[in-house]
């Protein structure tokens, strides 16, 4: 691959609720089960590949201008070592958590969620990696209750920022996850503010404010996230939200 290292040899879609942070909450069919099971050891081949794909990672950290090449190098090398779903889901999970901790990466590992869910399907990507996100989406409430995991509630919401636009079906199918994800995440930072949550909020809509205004003009929970942002105004009496309010498609 020309100007890029090679590294060979080296959901069902829930319904929307209420506008609440007490709404029930958005978790893959996946997610939910009864029982946790024991994390199997991984084989020199599987360590192997999760090594493989974290150079990847890093060329594209380093030098994001040769995205296209270095993604059409995974593209060719990388599944052949990925060929159980336990090494998807050990990608998923390095995917899930560099986006969350790099703010520069998130907008790349979004796109890199959707390249790897097709170049990936027969060891079924997609579901170890909506697997992966709807367990972090699970913990929003005790990430919430602390500062640090506050910041980290804040990285993963941006990031289902960036899938929402960037990881798509054609039948639309995968927005309705992730935007009903959304709508939640702003609920629950809305009955949290603070100078961190207010910045979260407003970036969060800034990105997808026009995605989720567009495909909900007449819905209820769009409506409740209007009437929330209006208490949250009030409540944080903050100037941080009204700054970044200016360049959203929100106006209240």
């Amino acid at each position: 691959m020309n100007g890029s290292k090679s590294y060979l040899g080296k959901l069902a879609t829930p319904s929307l609720h209420k506008l609440s942070p007490d709404a029930k909450e958005f978790i893959p069919a996946s997610v939910r089960s009864t029982h946790v099971k024991a994390e199997p050891v991984l084989s020199p081949v599987s360590n192997y590949a999760v090594a493989i794909f974290r150079g990847y990672v890093e060329d594209l950290m380093q030098e994001p201008g040769m995205y296209d090449a270095t993604v059409a190098d995974l593209k060719q090398n990388l599944p052949f070592y990925v060929h159980t779903e336990m090494i998807a889901s050990k990608l998923a999970e390095e995917l899930v958590q560099h986006s969350i901790e790099e703010s520069n990466f998130r907008y790349t590992g979004a796109r890199l969620s959707e390249v790897l869910s097709t170049c990936l399907s027969t060891v079924n990507f997609k579901k170890q990696f909506l697997h992966r996100c709807g367990i972090e989406f699970s913990r929003k409430k005790e990430l919430i209750a602390t500062k640090e995991g506050q910041k980290h509630l804040i990285g993963f919401s941006l990031f289902v920022g960036e899938l929402l636009l960037n990881m798509q079906l054609k039948d639309g199918g995968m927005i309705e996850i992730f935007q009903g994800a959304i709508f939640q995440l702003l609920a629950l930072f809305m009955s949290a503010p603070n100078d961190d949550t207010v910045r979260c909020v407003t970036q969060l809509l800034k990105l997808t404010g026009g995605v989720l205004e567009t495909r909900d003009e007449q819905s209820p929970e769009l409506d409740s996230l209007f009437d929330g942002i209006k208490s949250f105004i009030v409540s944080s009496n903050s100037s941080t939200f009204m700054v970044f309010s200016s360049t959203t498609h929100f106006q209240v």
